[in-house]
Parts: structure tokens; C-alpha cells; sequence
């Protein structure tokens, strides 16, 4: 794994793009270069911060040299983020961290995002569909207010959406269609499953792929200030398919 950089970025900007969710992007030169999707960063939102925030990388541009991180407000970090910062900002951040997501030696990939798991996947639908990777993509939200986000999307993909309430697609939760979906003759030739959602979801995909012979990589997501774990009372045990 390459070292972690930590660089003084600039924010070119921060929008809310759905109830509590926002988009910031970042000039990052040397961070834009080195992270790959299902990797993460610590941002440093402010100096009397004691500890940064992780964030998954929403979008990783090497042309323009920007990163983008798609967050839900939850704790001072983040409110801070959303309501403090300016535009032209400079804001410390650190990564990129992580492993990432492992990809292209599959037959099909099924990437699966929940709620706030979306996240990572916009950067990783990107770098499939530019590699030519047979894939598909199940997505699973509240409702359609929570779907704005897709506008930033790559077009031309087989996006299957489903939401709790019906509002757009099937009224379904993402488990209920992602267990319906395997066993379709469409999914005969998945061999990967690559999911970001909240925990409780994750370890349904997992037991899924384990019923099913499927691999199963997992981002875990879960609300915390400390991106280190040096207390370890964040950590989950793998699933034997993760």
C-alpha cells in the first residue's frame, strides 16, 4: 500500500444535493493521482478538530486534479463542512487510505449501493465502464429524493433502482431485490458482488454470496469522528466471503 499524503486542498465546491446530503469537491493534485475507487481520505475540516473525518472518494478526476466526497450530516464535522466552510477554502486532507476495491477479473460485476453507499460507487461504475468490464448496478434508496445524486452518474448503464416507497422503481428494499435479481437467468455469469451500505446490509450480501458462490467485497460505512480506529471498538469482524 503507498504511503498516505497529506495535502492542503482548496474547495471549489460544496452543494446540497438532497435532504442533509451534500457534494463537495476539492483541488487535490497529488491525492487525484493516487486513489483508486472503494479508497477513502481524512479531511480536517478546521484546525481545532482534534481528530479528521473519513470520507469514501465519491468522484477522483486526474485530468482536472479534483476528488469529491459525498456526505450526509450527522455530527459537528460535518455540519461544520456544510455550513462554515467557503469556497476557496484551504482544507488538509490525507490519503488516500484504504485498499480499495479489487476489479477486472471477473466474468460480471454486481455493484450494490445502499443509502449513503453510493458513495464509492460512482468512481468505480467509472472506471469499469472505461476498462469496457461487463457489469451492472443495483441501487437501493429511501426514496427517489434520495436518487438526485445519480444525475452525476455515468450514462449508458444498466442502473437498477429500487425504493422503500415506491417513488422510483420498484417498491422493494435492496436485499429483497438483490435476492430476487440472483436468481434470474441475467445473473448466471456474476461472479463479484462489490457493496457499500450499512452494516446490517452488508452482512445480508454476504450471507447472499455465500449462498450463491459469488465473492463479496464489502465498504463498510458507519458514522465515526476517528478515522484511525486506535480504540478498535469501531472495528467488525470479516465474513468469510468479504
Amino acid at each position: 500500500m503507498l504511503e498516505k499524503i497529506r495535502e492542503k486542498t482548496i474547495l471549489i465546491s460544496n452543494d446540497c444535493v438532497a435532504p442533509n446530503l451534500y457534494l463537495a469537491t476539492f483541488k487535490a493534485p497529488i491525492i487525484s493521482q493516487l486513489a483508486h475507487p472503494g479508497q477513502y481520505m481524512n479531511i480536517f475540516p478546521a484546525s481545532h478538530f482534534t481528530s479528521p473525518r473519513a470520507f469514501s472518494f465519491f468522484g477522483i478526476n486526474p485530468s482536472e486534479e479534483t476528488v469529491q466526497v459525498y456526505y450526509q450530516l450527522r455530527g459537528e464535522g460535518t455540519h461544520y463542512m456544510a455550513e462554515q466552510l467557503k469556497i476557496g477554502d484551504d482544507v488538509w486532507m490525507e490519503g488516500p487510505c484504504g485498499d480499495g476495491f479489487h476489479y477486472g477479473q471477473n466474468k460480471k460485476t454486481l455493484i450494490v449501493g445502499a443509502g449513503v453507499g453510493l458513495a464509492p460507487m460512482k468512481c468505480l461504475v467509472e472506471v469499469l465502464q472505461r476498462h469496457h468490464q461487463d457489469f451492472e448496478v443495483l441501487i437501493g434508496a429511501r426514496s427517489e429524493n434520495f436518487l438526485k445524486i445519480l444525475e452525476l452518474f455515468p450514462k449508458n448503464v444498466n442502473y437498477k433502482i429500487v425504493t422503500d416507497d415506491g417513488s422510483c422503481g420498484p417498491k422493494q428494499n435492496v436485499l429483497e431485490a438483490l435476492e430476487n435479481y440472483l436468481v434470474t437467468d441475467e445473473a448466471k455469469t456474476v461472479d463479484s458482488i462489490i457493496a457499500c451500505g450499512p452494516n446490517p446490509v452488508l452482512e445480508e450480501i454476504a450471507r447472499l454470496g455465500e449462498k450463491h458462490k459469488i465473492t463479496v467485497q464489502s465498504a463498510y460505512t458507519r458514522p465515526k469522528g476517528c478515522p484511525w480506529k486506535e480504540c478498535h471498538k469501531c472495528m467488525k469482524q470479516r465474513l468469510k466471503t468479504i
